[in-house]
């Protein structure tokens, strides 16, 4: 009988024990229940330890496993975890001779309990609980996320399972927040942008400011406001930004149009200013003007002149540069044009326009050019009548030789007498 093993005197046959020689399996389990032949002795297989000669199949507890076959190949779902058979992560025992998965509602004592046995899970209360934004699947074997549409208890059963959303309603279910849409994936309310579609101006407006719901069902900015790239903000719109009508610039930027090259300009007499978000009215020495037309439209006796308005020769420049007043006598000049081009016969003396030599002021807006029979105190006053000084009578009067005429000048007499000797 090859199963079994002769004693020392060969006197009987018994069977094998743990530790006897043999050649198969059969040899060693006939003796040990449990047992396999390895390495040409009969030993525990995997699994089971030797008590006292018997094959003992592992429990959880038992501390004598060396490597993770020594517990799993007697109890599924264990390991060797410090020379100790122990269920896996994720798994319980109830009598040391299984290994449970846990379930949602079981018993934990920390998230690692519950985790690996349920993916969105966590320890909460010493229960095995869904993540926030999850729910228990009815056979409490998985957690699945929350969805828009599904049924909800308080705010963050949505917020934390999908981005911009909220629980509301009545029944209460999640739902995007106002102004957002679900993206592809549902994983997101991602907020709408300029061209989402609409039905209400609010579903804009309250993501996009400025904006609103236009009769194509797409959400626009209002006018006078222009789209950034994304399409997440209508900002205002200022000179230079594109257009396709003139309220478009108006409306952002009081006296602009929309020009035929499809941009914001500003209307005639005005010039951009602060960054493009004004258009103001040219003054006195501020720069953009191209013709003189352009600042007579709003100043009355300016001109353009390299690019910047000015006031014309013989006017002056108000204080707050807006008006070009005409000269005066007694108003400050730096040169004779300055005076002349107003009051005819002034010129600038000292920094004022005065009348010239041979003048008289009547009011600062006339000088009078003297003439023979007016007062005067010294020569230079009757200078502008050639040949006349101011007489003894204090009057101006034709020097000697010269010869008073009908338009009240004086002539030579000699030179007067050659002529009609030639004639």
């Amino acid at each position: 009988m090859e199963n079994y093993l002769g004693n020392v005197g060969n006197t009987e046959c018994k069977a094998r024990e743990i530790g006897d020689p043999c050649s198969t399996d059969e040899q060693c389990n006939i003796g040990v229940t449990g047992s396999i032949c390895k390495d040409g002795t009969c030993q525990c297989q995997s699994g089971y330890h030797d008590v006292a000669g018997v094959c003992t199949k592992r429990k959880i507890g038992d501390d004598t496993c060396v490597i993770t076959p020594d517990c799993a190949d007697a109890v599924a779902n264990s390991d060797c975890i410090g020379g100790a058979c122990a269920c896996l992560a994720g798994y319980y025992t109830p009598d040391t001779t299984v290994c449970i998965k846990r379930k949602i509602g079981d018993a934990c004592g920390v998230d690692s309990d519950c985790s690996p046995a349920v993916g969105s899970s966590e320890c909460a209360s010493a229960k095995c609980e869904c993540l926030s934004g999850y729910y228990a699947s009815s056979d409490r074997m998985s957690c699945i996320r929350r969805e828009i549409g599904d049924p909800c208890g308080g705010e963050a059963d949505c917020s934390d399972a999908v981005d911009n959303s909220a629980c509301s309603g009545s029944p209460a279910s999640c739902q995007c927040l106002d102004g957002h849409v679900l993206n592809g994936d549902g994983t997101s309310c991602d907020a709408r942008t300029v061209g989402s579609g609409c039905t209400t101006n609010a579903e804009c407006s309250v993501v996009i400011s400025n904006s609103n719901c236009s009769v194509d069902g797409v959400c626009e900015c209002l006018d006078g406001y222009n789209p950034s790239a994304d399409g997440d903000l209508c900002t205002l719109r200022s000179v230079g930004d594109p257009c396709g009508a003139d309220v478009e610039c108006s409306t952002a930027v009081p006296d602009s149009y929309c020009a035929s090259d499809g941009t914001c300009k500003c209307k005639f007499g005005y010039y951009s200013a602060n960054g493009g978000a004004e258009c103001r009215p040219l003054a006195i020495g501020d720069g953009g003007c191209t013709s003189n037309a352009e600042c007579t439209s709003q100043i009355a006796n300016s001109e353009c002149f390299r690019s910047k308005c000015r006031c014309r020769i013989g006017y002056l420049t108000s204080d707050d540069n807006t008006q070009c007043t005409k000269r005066s006598l007694d108003d400050p000049c730096s040169a004779p044009d300055d005076c002349n081009a107003a009051v005819s016969g002034s010129t600038c003396q000292g920094g004022q326009c005065v009348c010239k030599e041979g003048y008289e002021r009547m009011s600062t807006a006339e000088c009078r050019k003297r003439e023979i029979g007016d007062s005067c105190t010294d020569d230079s006053q009757c200078a502008a009548v050639g040949g006349a000084v101011c007489g003894a009578n204090r009057t101006c009067e034709c020097t000697p030789g010269y010869a008073l005429a009908p338009n009240h000048t004086c002539y030579d007499r000699e030179l007067s007498l050659l002529a009609c000797t030639y004639l």
